[in-house]
């Protein structure tokens, strides 16, 4: 996966998410990706659901670490914020690497 890709695919739910309207509009283009669209506007994805759509609506096969390598640079260049999410079991290691992002898309 490039980092154009990804931006690709980003934008396209940028563009998809902020269509949403209403139950049907939701259902219909959460359904069309497999992900959720969460938060009070629906701008709320998480990378976990991000590689999933990758995979099976993109056709690109890129692992959790690999994602989660190139995902704060892609967001900082498109300006989207892009947190850290940690696995209960590694909140006490001081080396801790996120298990995935929450990304807010707009």
């Amino acid at each position: 996966m490039t980092q154009q890709q990804l931006i690709d695919v980003l934008r396209e739910l940028i563009s998809e998410g902020m269509s949403i309207t209403d139950e049907t509009t939701y259902k219909k283009i959460s359904t069309k990706y497999d992900v959720m669209f969460l938060g009070e506007h629906f701008n709320h994805i998480y990378s976990l659901d991000l590689r999933h759509t990758l995979e099976h609506h993109f056709g690109i096969t890129v692992s959790n670490d690999e994602l989660n390598d190139v995902l704060p640079s892609v967001c900082e260049h498109m300006g989207l914020e892009c947190s850290p999410m940690y696995a209960v079991s590694d909140l006490s290691n001081s080396n801790r690497t996120p298990h995935c992002y929450q990304i807010t898309l707009w």
